[in-house]
């Protein structure tokens, strides 16, 4: 696949019934139309996830000490560390 058509599939999100689900789903039928194969998009139904269990984030150093986690439908690629600030949420609830 050429770097084209990679950065196609990953620089935006592609949130499940989206439109730019939609034309993911459609370029990579036409790939593998284009190499021989018999492609069909089927569509499905989809309410929502359950999350099974809650998210966990723990700090290693400077001191062990577990912090409040989320979670998020989608976080673009990283390139390189993240960085960012900390903010923290004492007892904190529905944040």
């Amino acid at each position: 696949m050429d770097s084209q058509a990679l950065d196609f599939l990953t620089k935006q999100p592609r949130v499940a019934g989206s439109k730019r689900n939609e034309e993911i789903a459609k370029f990579l039928q036409d790939i593998y139309f284009s190499l021989g194969y018999s492609v069909r998009i089927d569509e499905h139904s989809f309410m929502g996830w359950e999350l099974i269990k809650e998210p966990k984030f723990s700090f290693l150093a400077p001191e062990k000490k577990e912090a409040v986690a989320t979670q998020m439908v989608w976080s673009g690629s990283t390139n390189g560390k993240v960085r960012g600030k900390l903010v923290f949420f004492r007892n904190a609830t529905n944040v």
